[in-house]
């Protein structure tokens, strides 16, 4: 009888400590939710600049943040959009700063990118004039809604 209620006893330890340990995954589980909740409300407001484009050729990171700023160097630039990681069912908005750093360098989209009216816009030419476009996924960034916002301007 001793031994049958020591089992007992270290039986149910056991379960508390497996109910407890399943308790524990939970909460880390949701810290980690919580973490990628907020690493995505930060992206959103944080800018980044890529600089000086010097290749032919750029991907743009849309989960780096909402808002990305790069400057254009050679006559000719592709500009693609990476794979958009993250909650899916949600739209996304990207706005790219595109600086002129030579002057007249004309930029082609990726395949990913469809443009209001589908007319590609036409950038300023002027060394240091600044275009704003607008992109927009509904499907998870599979296609992204070009927008031209404006252009020429000056914020030197």
């Amino acid at each position: 009888k001793d031994i049958n209620n020591k089992v007992t006893e270290v039986t149910n330890i056991a379960d508390q400590a497996k109910k407890d340990a399943d308790r524990a995954q939970e909460a880390a589980n949701s810290v980690l939710d919580v973490k990628n909740t907020l690493e995505q409300v930060l992206a959103f407001y944080k800018v980044v600049d890529h600089k000086e484009i010097t290749g032919t050729e750029v991907t743009i990171d849309p989960n780096a943040a909402c808002m990305q700023s790069l400057t254009l160097t050679q006559p000719n630039t592709t500009i693609n959009i990476g794979e958009l990681t993250g909650p899916t069912g949600i739209y996304r908005q990207l706005t790219l700063l595109i600086k002129q750093g030579t002057g007249a360098n004309l930029a082609d989209w990726g395949y990913s990118v469809r443009w209001s009216n589908a007319r590609k816009p036409t950038l300023s030419y002027r060394k240091d004039a600044v275009d704003l476009v607008t992109l927009l996924t509904v499907d998870g960034g599979l296609t992204w809604l070009g927008m031209f916002n404006g252009g020429w301007f000056n914020v030197q």
